[in-house]
């Protein structure tokens, strides 16, 4: 799984120094295209370990909407993007009130995933469940990998201790 992440760009493994502590692995940048066969794989888990739906949701973006077709195909359910317009949530169109729906994130954010779950519940739609590809250790989303960054003092970095340092391990 974690290599899969690496090649969609979702982790990136680095030894890095953040003030006082290093750290060896950090969320980065979804690129759904980077590898297409990894981001097809990784959909295809999030689709056999979901319940049957209508649609799948997904945040704003390209990346995002990217995910949401590869996760709905398999599944035969059609994908209905949410973003914010002038202060307002508002759906790319398809969905219908009393629909079973995912949501489905790249990485976890409950933040937007509190804003979807309440326009969901005003179309009486019914969720179904909510997935990320990447979790943070504390989200509500359920996550495929949990990514609870280690971080360590510099006195206790393996990393160090093998001469890694600004290298990938």
């Amino acid at each position: 799984m974690w290599d899969l992440l690496e090649r969609t760009g979702l982790v990136v493994v680095a030894h890095q120094v953040e003030g006082d502590e290093h750290v060896d692995r950090q969320v980065g940048q979804f690129d759904p295209l980077r590898d297409t066969a990894a981001t097809q794989l990784l959909a295809a888990h999030v689709a056999d370990s979901s319940p049957e739906v209508a649609a799948i949701i997904v945040p704003d973006g390209i990346a995002a909407a990217v995910l949401g077709y590869a996760v709905a195909a398999p599944m035969g359910a059609r994908v209905v993007r949410l973003f914010v317009d002038e202060g307002l949530i508002v759906s790319s169109g398809g969905l219908e009130r009393n629909m079973r729906v995912l949501v489905v994130s790249p990485v976890a954010d409950d933040s937007s995933r509190a804003l979807v779950e309440r326009y969901l519940r005003s179309m009486e739609a019914t969720v179904v469940g909510t997935v990320a590809v990447v979790g943070m250790g504390s989200s509500r989303m359920r996550p495929l990998a949990d990514l609870e960054t280690r971080r360590v003092p510099a006195a206790e970095c393996l990393h160090c201790a093998d001469g890694m340092v600004g290298r990938r391990p």
